[in-house]
C-alpha cells in the first residue's frame, strides 16, 4: 500500500513557454502559460504576456472542474511523455517544464520542447488535453 501511495500523483504542473518560437514579439503577445491538474479534477490556469522584455505580465486565468476519471487519464499520460517524451531541442522552438507531486510529497521536475505532435503511443497529448479542458488557446506540450 505504501508504495502504490509513493508513486500515486497528487498534481501536474505545466508550464509553457513559446516565446523562443517569436521573432518579434510586440508587448501583450501571450508567451507563457501555467496549467495544473490535481488527481481530484482541479484545474488551474494563468498565462502570461511580453512585456517589452520586463517580467511577464499577467494576462488571464481561470479555476476549472474537470472529473477526476478525466484527471487519472490525463495525469499518467503527462508522466510518461515526461519521462521517456522528446528532449532534442531545436532553434527557435518554444518550452515546456513539468513538475509532478506525488501523494508522498516527493517532486520530479522535467524540461522539453514544445511540440505540437508530443504524444504517448498514438494519443496526441495536446489534442487529448484540450478536449477534456474547455479553455481558449491551451499551448501544452505544443
Amino acid at each position: 500500500m505504501e508504495d502504490a501511495k509513493k508513486n500515486e500523483i497528487a498534481k501536474i504542473q505545466l508550464d509553457t513557454n513559446i516565446s523562443a518560437s517569436f521573432r518579434h514579439l510586440k508587448p501583450g503577445d501571450e508567451v507563457e502559460q501555467r496549467l495544473t491538474i490535481n488527481s481530484k479534477g482541479g484545474v488551474w490556469f494563468a498565462s502570461y504576456t511580453y512585456n517589452n522584455g520586463q517580467r511577464y505580465r499577467p494576462f488571464r486565468s481561470c479555476r476549472q472542474k474537470i472529473t477526476a476519471q478525466e484527471a487519472r487519464e490525463i495525469l499518467p499520460l503527462l508522466e510518461t511523455y515526461a519521462q521517456y517524451g522528446d528532449t532534442i531541442f531545436e532553434a527557435y522552438e518554444g518550452t515546456w517544464k513539468m513538475t509532478i507531486v506525488y501523494k508522498d510529497g516527493t517532486q520530479k521536475h522535467y524540461l522539453g520542447p514544445a511540440r505540437e505532435n508530443a504524444a504517448v503511443g498514438d494519443i496526441l497529448l495536446s489534442e487529448f488535453i484540450r478536449r477534456r479542458i474547455p479553455i481558449g488557446g491551451l499551448y501544452l506540450l505544443g
